[in-house]
């Protein structure tokens, strides 16, 4: 093989090399991977040595707690513009938060379709934690039973995360038939509250990956 065709065959390398490296870097960018992980100075720390728990979260979030009547803790996505909402927040509040309630919340739980937890926590969890979802089945909120709870937390304590929801509507029904909301009783009858709204994926992500670190001890 002369010189001449040595160097042909040794630029054709490179350049397909290089053309299989370029495409590859193009597909990972549209398959959403960041050019960089985000960098864990970039949130800040919640910790609390009384109640023994410890999370990161996005660092513009705000932080609120009140021990009041029950100790409640929250780390919340800054709230829209006008929005009536006012922290410390509880599980009813449509506001994308992560709250720890050590002694559980003196009220009844949220009334929408439900599912096992279905993503990694940072805690071994109890079967009766349970992933509320929209109707269309999009998840927006959790609640997180730990096996083993702190030794300052009451028996009833949890983990809460949610997701605020847009246009937020609920609609209640009997099997297949529509019941107006002053008809509706989902206590002890077969009436089932469905949500509807849209939720930021990007915010569900946020929640998951706060609580995928979350320790207590």
């Amino acid at each position: 093989m002369t010189r001449a065709w040595t160097i042909i065959i040794a630029l054709l390398i490179v350049v397909v090399g290089g053309g299989i490296y370029f495409t590859s870097q193009v597909a990972e960018e549209r398959n959403g991977v960041p050019e960089e992980p985000v960098a864990e100075e970039e949130w800040a720390l919640f910790t609390n040595e009384v109640y023994g728990f410890e999370f990161r979260y996005p660092a513009q979030w705000r932080t609120a707690s009140s021990t009041e009547f029950e100790p409640i803790f929250n780390a919340y996505s800054p709230l829209p513009a006008g929005s009536a909402e006012t922290p410390p927040f509880i599980h009813h509040h449509n506001v994308t938060n992560v709250s720890v309630f050590p002694m559980g919340v003196p009220t009844e739980g949220l009334f929408a379709s439900s599912q096992p937890v279905n993503f990694p926590v940072g805690f071994p969890i109890a079967p009766g934690s349970m992933m509320f979802t929209l109707a269309d089945g999009t998840p927006f909120a959790a609640y997180l039973v730990p096996v083993s709870r702190p030794q300052s937390w009451g028996e009833a304590g949890f983990v809460w995360i949610r997701a605020r929801i847009e246009g937020a509507e609920t609609r209640c029904f009997s099997g297949e038939e529509e019941l107006s909301m002053e008809e509706c009783d989902p206590l002890g009858t077969d009436h089932r509250i469905e949500w509807y709204g849209d939720v930021s994926a990007q915010e569900w992500n946020e929640l998951l990956t706060v609580v995928r670190d979350m320790e207590l001890r």
